[in-house]
């Protein structure tokens, strides 16, 4: 079964809790290898790392995080180490060299022995890219899932295992684990949870037009295809950089530029779409002007703005109006009250038009907005259906028709 992020982070912090319990109560019946580690797998950037520091410090307990993959067999199982041995083990053994080789402590134990050493005596190690690990490594993992050692020492009771993976048809390098692995895990399979994110990003300062654009696009939020020669990837991590960056650019003054927004959103369509978004929004068109526009209110106020702006930036409000005008027929067409709005959302269309017809490059800017009506399986039966008389008179200007392939 499939969850959400939240109904993840839900399970792990249900289960901890749990052990902690019975660690106070002494219980028994749970013991510390029945505290199975978690094996969060997802698509890449939904929040599987983030929901487990959050969960850690909602219970007030230490958090850790590390890569296996940056793990070899030597760090991971520990150095070998020379020893003497004692009097007493001499003669057991009968050894005369008095000496013999242990491991030193693995790096991964190493971290919540330190952390408990330091009074921090719970607390949550996350292993990331787990299903990434070589397979040199795999009896290491075997024996730390299985008690929760490695080589001849062991993870501090109080601190519990997450791991952390991404599917093999999302990351080449990951592999199917056996049922030696699976029986020791409790896996959890997460899908991408927009609004769980989008609460996340309100609550944690993400840039106010990223969130805006969020919320009116979020069809666009995520998306991870990897069929083609450039493989497209938009996460939720992808979004919490980019405002990162948007907020440190703002602060010196620098400029956003597409190239920008293109490092951090790898998908051509989305990328230019909310490059769009962000100039028009941070300049003072957005999706409440263009409601007003097609409304008919703040017209004057709203020409002169645009006609104050270069050609780029009238191209952009245009785009927004076009989605606002089929953000309006969409919304219509859910409560079923489309056939009885036809004549407001016609309106809108011919508002649309006479606006633009104010502004510098008018032509121009009529012609778009025609050919984006046109080819809008939502906009282009509202004028079928009714006729737009501003939108035929554009029509009729440009190619002598009055619909769209007559």
């Amino acid at each position: 079964m499939v969850c959400t992020i939240e109904e993840a982070k839900n399970e792990v912090r249900n289960g901890a809790r749990a052990y902690y319990k019975a660690l106070e109560d002494k219980n028994g019946r749970f013991p510390d290898t029945a505290m199975l580690p978690f094996f969060l797998v997802s698509a890449p950037g939904v929040g599987k790392t983030e929901i487990t520091k959050q969960v850690a410090g909602e219970l007030g307990v230490g958090f850790i995080s590390c890569c296996i993959t940056h793990y070899t067999r030597t760090n991971a199982f520990g150095l070998p180490v020379i020893r003497e041995l004692s009097e007493e083990e001499k003669a057991v053994l009968g050894d005369r060299s008095g000496k013999y080789t242990e491991n030193s402590m693995s790096e991964i134990i190493a971290g919540p022995v330190r952390a408990c050493l330091e009074g921090q005596e719970k607390g949550i190690l996350l292993l990331d890219e787990f299903n990434c690990i070589s397979d040199t490594l795999l009896p290491v993992a075997l024996s730390l899932l299985q008690t929760r050692t490695v080589g001849t020492y062991t993870l501090p009771r109080g601190w519990i295992l997450v791991l952390c993976g991404n599917p093999v048809s999302f990351n080449k390098s990951a592999k199917a684990f056996s049922a030696a692995i699976l029986d020791r895990v409790r896996r959890i399979d997460i899908e991408p949870d927009t609004e769980t994110f989008l609460a996340y990003a309100e609550q944690n300062g993400v840039h106010p037009i990223v969130l805006r654009y969020l919320r009116e696009y979020s069809q666009n939020a995520y998306r991870i295809n990897g069929k083609g020669e450039e493989p497209e990837t938009v996460t939720f991590r992808s979004w919490e950089n980019l405002s990162y960056t948007l907020y440190g650019y703002e602060n010196l003054g620098q400029n956003i530029t597409q190239i920008t927004v293109d490092q951090f959103i790898k998908a051509t369509d989305i990328a230019e779409d909310f490059y769009r978004f962000y100039q028009t929004h941070r300049d003072g068109f957005g999706y409440p002007e263009a409601e007003a526009v097609l409304r008919g209110e703040r017209t004057a106020e709203l020409v002169k703005l645009l006609s104050e702006k270069d050609y780029l930036f009238r191209m952009n409000a245009l785009k927004i109006i076009e989605n606002t005008l089929a953000g309006a027929y969409r919304e219509a067409a859910r409560t079923g009250e489309w056939a009885e709005d036809m004549e407001r959302l016609s309106e809108y269309v011919n508002r649309a038009f006479r606006f633009i017809r104010r502004l510098p490059d008018r032509d121009t800017l009529c012609e778009n907005l025609m050919y984006g009506i046109a080819e809008d399986p939502d906009l282009l039966p509202i004028v079928e259906k009714v006729g737009c008389e501003e939108y035929l008179k554009v029509c009729r200007k440009a190619y002598g028709i009055t619909r769209k392939g007559a």
